[in-house]
């Protein structure tokens, strides 16, 4: 039983470490977006928000 503790914590961790990684670069992302939407006009900023919809939505499939 202490061995499958072990194993799930390791688990948990990883899943931690992974999320984290995930979150920073979403956070980059938005940043990104960010800038890129004060810089755009309003048609292409829409584009572009169809565009990171699609992708956040493949991300999520994959992971």
């Amino acid at each position: 039983m202490d061995g499958e503790l072990d194993t799930q914590v390791r688990l948990l961790e990883t899943f931690d470490e992974d999320l984290d990684q995930t979150e920073s670069r979403l956070r980059r992302a938005q940043q990104g977006v960010a800038n890129v939407l004060t810089k755009s006009s309003a048609s292409s900023a829409w584009w572009l928000i169809a565009a990171l919809v699609i992708i956040l939505v493949l991300l999520i499939v994959i992971l």
